[in-house]
């Protein structure tokens, strides 16, 4: 409840132009770039659905794809499934077929493709990748593709080349650490970002900020969801 009372005040907020710069990515996406159309969403790494439900409140008009490998997380994504959200019981990665997935941990959100895929003892899920689903369901442009892959985001950008260099995917978020040292599990934002140049994107802002919990003792923040955008979308209007 609390979480969507938090979420229906940035929407109003954000429709008032109340909103600084910086706060909520939707309204960041609109004011810099008013032309940008967000119909198709992919949320890869959806977990039970955090993410698709706040796109699905940010965009009323998009559809979005979930994609979770996990099959008890994917259960109850399924449970929260509605008419333009569709659920897929796959992973994202750079080449189709079948992986290893370790669901070892105790935080479903940490679970992820095994870093070890000798290890037997971990499933098997289904694995595409962003261009195929794209090339086998139709899909010629995606809005926005969301990562929370647990360190798996540059394969699944690797899988994403053919939709990329063909301009048909204008922003981007990616869940990255922004710890100074390595994070387990996750990309450092400053590797994401010279990946995200290479192919063409900036960085529109930082969101979401989580603080260390682990280590109270620091005031570092710990990771964030960092939203890029392709330099060929032309020039920003001012934020």
């Amino acid at each position: 409840m609390r979480q969507l009372f938090k979420q229906a005040a940035l929407k109003l907020a954000a429709k008032a132009k109340m909103l600084p710069y910086g706060v909520d990515f939707a309204a960041d996406l609109r004011r810099r770039y008013p032309c940008l159309t967000i119909g198709t969403i992919f949320d890869v790494g959806a977990n039970i659905g955090q993410a698709a439900e706040m796109f699905l409140s940010r965009y009323p008009r998009a559809s979005v794809h979930s994609f979770e490998p996990d099959p008890k997380t994917f259960a109850k994504l399924v449970s929260r499934t509605e008419g333009r959200l569709t659920a897929h019981n796959l992973a994202l990665s750079d080449a189709p077929g079948r992986m290893r997935f370790d669901d070892t941990l105790r935080s479903s959100e940490m679970h992820a493709i095994a870093k070890d895929q000798s290890d037997a003892s971990l499933p098997l899920v289904d694995v595409t990748t962003v261009d195929l689903f794209c090339r086998t369901r139709g899909i010629g442009k995606i809005d926005l593709l969301k990562l929370d892959t647990e360190g798996n985001e540059l394969k699944v950008l690797e899988g994403a080349a053919g939709m990329i260099a063909g301009d048909r995917i204008p922003s981007i978020m990616v869940e990255c650490s922004l710890s100074y040292g390595e994070h387990a599990g996750l990309i450092p934002f400053r590797i994401m970002q010279e990946r995200m140049d290479r192919l063409g994107y900036v960085c529109l802002g930082i969101y979401h900020q989580s603080p260390h919990w682990l280590d109270p003792s620091t005031a570092e923040i710990q990771f964030a969801n960092c939203v890029f955008v392709s330099r060929h979308m032309g020039q920003p209007s001012p934020p």
